[in-house]
């Protein structure tokens, strides 16, 4: 059964997070562009051997996977993990690094288990300089025995012409009620208010994670995951019946 896993809320976004630590000081693309919803918005490492950013959600927060969008880390780095502390700042992990497998251009790890910590860092060895999108750190969505069917995806201009981002569309099947209900919650918070593409100027985007088999391997390398916005009112009906009516519509957030 093609399944589907949702990563949401963006804790970094939604959490007023903070970057309390980083060697992403790069004047023209600092770390806090990690707190900045578009893809576009990107953070510079200063290609130093050992390069970090922590984030400090200012309490501790639940998360269950961790994504790094739109990166350019070279290819094959000695260090690729992540980790939370509890304390007053930064210091040695509460619990042990857990580590990444490395991707081109996103790394997804579902952990298999919720950690609580005020504070996460991302630590990655590759002396190079590189740049990062986004780091999504959140909790995980998903239903058991429901699936998705017919992806459709499609490109399309941003309301001005110039940008061009990708759609993309599929339906749920097989929810419960209360499942439907988790995922009408979910929607309605990553839905954008104003129409219009890529720009999602009330909205704040999440991680749609979709595979055609049975699972979601815990590196996240399935075939589809996409960053974005859910375009249009989810239906108060969504998942109980795979007519049209009740798709999930998404735009990409660049």
């Amino acid at each position: 059964m093609a399944i589907c896993k949702i990563i949401s809320p963006h804790l970094a976004l939604e959490s007023g997070a903070a970057i309390e630590d980083s060697t992403f000081t790069d004047s023209a693309q600092p770390g806090s562009n990690l707190l900045l919803p578009n893809l576009w918005a990107l953070a510079q490492s200063d290609g130093s051997a050992s390069q970090y950013v922590t984030f400090d959600f200012g309490s501790a927060v639940s998360v269950e996977a961790c994504a790094v969008l739109a990166h350019t880390i070279p290819s094959s780095p000695s260090v690729l993990r992540i980790a939370g502390h509890t304390a007053d700042s930064w210091g040695s992990p509460a619990s042990g690094w857990i580590d990444l497998t490395y991707n081109s251009n996103e790394i997804i790890k579902f952990f298999g288990a919720t950690h609580s910590y005020r504070y996460w860092r991302l630590e990655v060895t590759a002396s190079a300089s590189f740049v990062i999108g986004s780091i999504v750190l959140g909790e995980v969505w998903e239903a058991p025995h429901a699936g998705y069917n017919g992806l459709s995806r499609s490109r399309k201009l941003s309301a001005d012409g110039t940008i061009s981002y990708e759609a993309l569309s599929f339906g749920l099947e097989h929810l419960t009620q209360a499942q439907s209900e988790e995922l009408i919650a979910i929607l309605d918070r990553h839905r954008q208010r104003r129409h219009g593409g890529p720009y999602h100027w009330s909205a704040k985007p999440t991680l749609f994670c979709l595979d055609s088999g049975s699972d979601i391997v815990d590196d996240g390398l399935q075939e589809w995951s996409f960053y974005a916005v859910v375009a249009g009112d989810p239906s108060a009906g969504m998942g109980y019946h795979t007519h049209d009516n009740y798709r999930i519509a998404l735009e990409e957030c660049l």
